[in-house]
C-alpha cells in the first residue's frame, strides 16, 4: 500500500450523479491521502483533460443500466486505459457482470466499505504502475488532446481516429514541434517514393488530416513550407 505522501500525488476521478455519495467518497479518499477530483457525471463528457489527468476513476453507475455512466466507463477504460472501480446498486448483481464486460477493473456494491474501497484502489494503481506504459498525451486545451501513440484525437466526448498514414505524420510533427519536417523524411516514413507521385500522396494525406483538425477548439495548424516540408503549429 502506498504511503499517504505518495497518494497525495495521485489524482482519482470520482464520477456520480449522487451528490451524497460523491461527498462520502471525497471524504474517504481525502482522509486516505488521495487527491480526489469530483465531477457530476452528466457534466463529465466535455472535460477531456480530466480524463487524461486521472490515474484512476471511481464511477457510480447507479441502479439504471442505461445510465450515461456506462459510456463514461467504456470511454475511460478502452480509450484512456484508466483503471476503473465501479460502484453498483446492492440489489443489482447483474450489473457487476456488465461492468466487468464493459471495462471495469473492479466492482463494489453499495453500501461501500471505506477500507475496502481504499484497498481496492491501492491494488488497481499498483497493477497499473507495474504493467501499463506511459502514453505520450499532448493536451492542447481542456477539451482537446492528442494521443500520438495510438493515433487518437480527443475532442470533448468525440474520439477522432487517424488513418495509419495520418498517424505517422502526426507523430513526426509532434516530435518536431516548431521544426520543419522535410517532405522526403515524411515520404520515407510513409513508405512512399520521394518523386512527384509520392509527394502528391503526401499532400493528399496532409489535406485529409487538416480536415479532421478543422473546427476544433484550440488551433492546430499543419503549415506547408514551400519546397521544404511541413511543421506543426499549436496554440
Amino acid at each position: 500500500m502506498e504511503s499517504s505522501l505518495g497518494r497525495c500525488l495521485v489524482r482519482v476521478l470520482v464520477a456520480s450523479s449522487d451528490q451524497v455519495l460523491v461527498q462520502d467518497l471525497q471524504a474517504v479518499l481525502s482522509s486516505a491521502g488521495y487527491a480526489p477530483r469530483c465531477v457530476e457525471i452528466s457534466a463529465l463528457s466535455p472535460i477531456v483533460s480530466v480524463f487524461y489527468a486521472a490515474a484512476a476513476a471511481i464511477i457510480d453507475v447507479g441502479p439504471d443500466d442505461q445510465s450515461f455512466a456506462w459510456g463514461v466507463l467504456q470511454y475511460l477504460s478502452k480509450v484512456f486505459c484508466t483503471p476503473c472501480l465501479v460502484i453498483t446498486a446492492a440489489d443489482r448483481p447483474d450489473l457487476k457482470l456488465k461492468a466487468l464486460r464493459v471495462g471495469a477493473s473492479a466492482v463494489l456494491a453499495r453500501p461501500v466499505n471505506p477500507r475496502e474501497l481504499v484497498l481496492r484502489l491501492d491494488a488497481l494503481l499498483g497493477d497499473r504502475k507495474a504493467s501499463s506504459p506511459v502514453h505520450p498525451i499532448h493536451i492542447i486545451n481542456p477539451t482537446l488532446a492528442i494521443d500520438a501513440e495510438h493515433g487518437l484525437i480527443a475532442h470533448g466526448d468525440h474520439i477522432i481516429a487517424l488513418t495509419p498514414h495520418e498517424h505517422v505524420i502526426m507523430k513526426l510533427l509532434l516530435h518536431s514541434r516548431n521544426r520543419v519536417v522535410h517532405h522526403n523524411e515524411m515520404c520515407v516514413s510513409l513508405g512512399l517514393s520521394c518523386d512527384n507521385e509520392g509527394l502528391n500522396a503526401l499532400r493528399e494525406t496532409v489535406s485529409r488530416l487538416r480536415r479532421k483538425l478543422k473546427g476544433r477548439n484550440g488551433t492546430i495548424q499543419l503549415i506547408a513550407e514551400r519546397g521544404i516540408g511541413y511543421r506543426l503549429n499549436i496554440t
